[in-house]
């Protein structure tokens, strides 16, 4: 009832209340509620506790010791990372920012340093995996860190189109990210998203 509240008051600018609207009205209006059933959209974005009804949307994110996907020993704990869509994109962007260096490159001691992958190009490569992946195949987004592949981004989904629809996600992500390596892989009915380890940058100023 909350998120689906503020989400329709930021989209019309009032209430659906003030746009003399019942709830069940303001539901089906927004394709949140069709014959009297949540719709997936619905849950995916409003619902409580998504996972309850559909537990493998869902991101699996781990940190491997070392660089083996077969590996045992972690350096975080695996976590399924759970919640409505836009819950998801907040967890999974904090958990990428915790696993990975920021480098100072020149900057002063107290400054919070150059990440070193591009968060900008990796937000665009979160947002396709959770709004275009294929919701009728029951598997998780899989966000995996390597000690010497920082970050592996394996994303489960029929095809990847950038979150404003215009084409554009993807061609941001690489200018903001130029070795990252999208492989398109047909067989296995996923999409990888590859974020190379930054092992060293310089920074010249005159």
């Amino acid at each position: 009832m909350r998120l689906f509240s503020e989400y329709f008051k930021k989209e019309f600018e009032m209430s659906f209340e003030e746009k003399g609207l019942t709830l069940e009205e303001a539901l089906k209006a927004k394709k949140v509620m069709r014959n009297n059933h949540l719709t997936l959209a619905g849950l995916l974005f409003f619902g409580n506790e998504p996972q309850a009804f559909r537990p493998a949307f869902t991101i699996k994110a781990v940190m491997y010791v070392g660089n083996d996907i077969g590996g045992e020993n972690y350096r975080s704990k695996p976590e399924d990372l759970t919640g409505t869509i836009p819950e998801l994109f907040k967890q999974g962007m904090m958990y990428v920012k915790s696993c990975i260096k920021y480098l100072q490159n020149g900057q002063g001691f107290n400054s919070h340093g150059v990440p070193e992958i591009s968060l900008i190009a990796f937000e665009e490569i979160l947002q396709n995996a959770l709004i275009h992946r294929d919701y009728f195949k029951n598997a998780p987004v899989r966000l995996l860190v390597f000690d010497k592949r920082k970050n592996q981004i394996v994303l489960f989904a029929s095809r990847t189109l950038p979150y404003s629809g215009l084409g554009s996600g993807l061609r941001r992500a690489l200018v903001n990210q130029p070795d990252l390596e999208l492989i398109n892989d047909v067989d296995g009915e996923q999409f990888i998203a590859r974020f190379p380890h930054i092992i060293y940058r310089v920074i010249y100023k005159e």
